[in-house]
């Protein structure tokens, strides 16, 4: 039983350790990441979009007067398709 005991308690320190180091890269990667302010690599200047003028002076143009309405299309004259549309031929 002493044999188990000794493994036992290797594999404890073991453990211990290896709890030790990922709370130590934990903290690492933290300080790193999240307190230490960098500057910014790149910065773009602002930018400034460009303004829109609409020309309303095509609406008065000779060509949009002359334009005439389209003919209205007369609705279909006949039997539509078949009673049950899924049923095979």
């Amino acid at each position: 039983m002493a044999i188990t005991f000794l493994q036992e308690k290797k594999r404890q320190r073991y453990l211990i350790l290896a709890l030790a180091l990922v709370i130590f890269v934990i903290l690492l990667i933290a300080w790193k990441g999240f307190f230490k302010e960098e500057e910014p690599a790149l910065v773009l200047p602002s930018f400034i979009p460009p303004t829109v003028e609409i020309d309303w002076s095509v609406l008065q143009s000779s060509q949009l007067t002359e334009l005439q309405a389209l003919a209205t299309t007369t609705p279909f004259e006949g039997e539509t398709g078949r009673d049950n549309p899924f049923l095979p031929y």
